[in-house]
C-alpha cells in the first residue's frame, strides 16, 4: 500500500557502556510534537499524552520500542522524549553515546530510528 514504517529500537551490546547511578532504570518514551522549537530543553517540549513505549537500559540488549506508520511530509517528522517511568522513585541518573558506523549503518548502537522497514 505504499505505507512506510519507522520503528525505534534500542541495542546495547554487552560491552557498550552506560553510565548510571542506581539500578537499571526503566524509562518512558513519549513522541513530541514537531516541528521542534530551536533550542529543545525539557521545560520547552510537551510529550504526547500517550506512551509510546517502555524501555529498562540495560547492557547485553535489544529491542524495538515501538513502530507507527511514518508521517507524511505535511505532518512533519518523529521526535521523542524519554524520562523516568513515574514508579522510579530513587536518584539516578543514566547516559550512554550513540554510534554509527558509517558503512551503510552497519554497527548502530544506542537508539536510533529504522525507516521504510
Amino acid at each position: 500500500t505504499g505505507v512506510q514504517t519507522c520503528a525505534l529500537p534500542i541495542s546495547f551490546p554487552s560491552d557498550y557502556v552506560i553510565t548510571k547511578s542506581g539500578g537499571p532504570p526503566t524509562l518512558n518514551v513519549h513522541t513530541v510534537p514537531t516541528p521542534l522549537p530551536g533550542s529543545p530543553t525539557w521545560n520547552n517540549i510537551h510529550p504526547a499524552a500517550s506512551l509510546f513505549g517502555t524501555v529498562t537500559v540495560l547492557s547485553g540488549q535489544s529491542a524495538i520500542i515501538n513502530s507507527e506508520a511514518c508521517p507524511s511530509a505535511a505532518q512533519g517528522g518523529l521526535a521523542f522524549v524519554f524520562g523516568y517511568a513515574d514508579w522510579e522513585t530513587q536518584e539516578s541518573s543514566v547516559g550512554w553515546t550513540e554510534y554509527v558506523n558509517e558503512l551503510n549503518g552497519a554497527g548502530l548502537r544506542g537508539v536510533y530510528l529504522n525507516y521504510n522497514c
